[in-house]
């Protein structure tokens, strides 16, 4: 029993020892006293910051700027890529049961953040300005070119989060020097190494240096994620020109499904 109350976050007491939703299922009283104490120590957080030298509130600052930039960032390329995605199965739905190119048109020009409607636009304003003449380089560049217009378009502010994963650890490192330099300062001017004459400094340096890595850390890892999904629109997109091409050489004969199963399998 006494172990099961201690795996729940209880004390011997039955009370809360941690404020957990386990504890709380398994009908404890919650500890209020654990609860104030916890209150205290946020309230001394906060104090520590805002008590903080104006080099370190400025680090600081610096560092929330960046770090809420990056969430910005990493929402909205969130909602690009899912709508990306999203509509270039769309398209795909219906391209592959048109035999006519023309067919697909319509609905191209509807899905503006489909990458993959967007080389088909390309390719087949190129093709109807030579005067529905398929000829191959003319064609492939257009479409090469409106891969690469969207693959831009896809990796915007994207590099933003590299220079934040980059960036915002050094300027956590440098509030770090900083804090350690006032403890030092603090140490000579008072002529006493007591935790109460350095426990400011440091505590200056230990919140800076949480701060540049919680800025960090959510960058790099959305920026791998993201430079991850780009590469795959990338390839499909080439891969959908090539197939592409292939049917306007070849002609309405030819299945409708060809541009899309390269496309499929490079997602796979």
């Amino acid at each position: 029993m006494h172990e099961l109350r201690a795996a729940a976050g209880l004390d011997t007491r039955g009370r809360l020892a941690l404020w957990g939703p386990f504890g709380l299922c398994c009908g404890a009283r919650p500890d209020f006293v654990a609860i104030a104490t916890q209150t205290k120590r946020m309230e001394g957080f906060l104090e520590h910051i805002l008590t903080a030298g104006p080099v370190v509130k400025a680090v600081l600052l610096l560092l929330l700027g960046a770090s809420v930039f990056s969430w910005a960032v990493i929402a909205e390329r969130t909602m690009r890529l899912r709508a990306a995605r999203a509509q270039d199965q769309s398209f795909l739905a219906t391209f592959r049961t048109r035999e006519d190119l023309r067919d697909s048109w319509l609905l191209a020009g509807q899905l503006s953040r489909s990458p993959i409607a967007a080389v088909y636009r390309a390719a087949y304003e190129q093709m109807e300005a030579q005067g529905g003449r398929g000829a191959s380089e003319p064609v492939l560049r257009a479409a090469n070119r409106g891969a690469s217009e969207q693959v831009m378009e896809l990796e915007r502010n994207v590099g933003v989060l590299a220079t934040i994963a980059s960036a915002t650890p050094f300027v956590g490192l440098f509030g770090t020097v900083w804090g350690i330099m006032t403890a030092f300062a603090d140490i000579g001017a008072k002529g006493s190494a007591d935790l109460a004459v350095v426990a400011p400094g440091i505590s200056e340096a230990l919140i800076t240096t949480a701060a540049g890595l919680a800025a960090a850390i959510p960058a790099v890892v959305a920026y791998n994620h993201f430079a991850h999904k780009i590469r795959i629109h990338a390839v499909g997109m080439e891969n959908f020109a090539q197939d592409l091409l292939t049917r306007i050489e070849v002609g309405p004969a030819r299945p409708a499904s060809s541009g899309a199963g390269s496309y499929e399998a490079s997602r796979r």
